[in-house]
């Protein structure tokens, strides 16, 4: 198995069964499922599916790239925008906490600083602990 649990390309996942994605998601997964990691997973689908089309005020939009990564005991949405000029590249978490409570923190990499500012954000995200 390769790092991700799920891996297609946009235009595939977007016409993808959720269920369909979510059996894929459960099937990878190397560690006990409980229903919050169900019910994260189901959130973060519909939020990519939804934001593939629309661009929203927590930066998901086409053309970014998403990673699911753990903090603390919780699985979180990392994504990194395409760069923009003048403005540069937002990267930012989202962490769906439950049902109705959710922790987004983000950053800008200026235009031009993203191999020297990722490593920094990187070691930053490695320090919260979420419980």
């Amino acid at each position: 198995m390769g790092r991700a649990y799920y891996s297609k390309e946009l235009t595939e996942f977007l016409t993808d069964n959720n269920s369909r994605i979510l059996g894929e998601l459960t099937n990878n997964n190397q560690f006990s499922l409980e229903e919050q990691q169900r019910n994260a997973w189901i959130q973060q689908i519909q939020i990519l599916k939804n934001g593939a089309s629309t661009s929203t005020s927590t930066g998901f939009q086409k053309g970014n790239d998403y990673e699911v990564i753990q903090l603390g005991q919780y699985e979180a949405l990392q994504w990194l925008s395409t760069e923009k000029p003048i403005i540069g590249q937002f990267t930012g978490n989202y962490v769906p906490i439950d049902n109705t409570r959710n922790i987004n923190f983000d950053t800008t990499f200026p235009v031009g600083y993203k191999e020297k500012c990722q490593p920094i954000w990187e070691d930053f995200v490695k320090t919260i602990k979420l419980e």
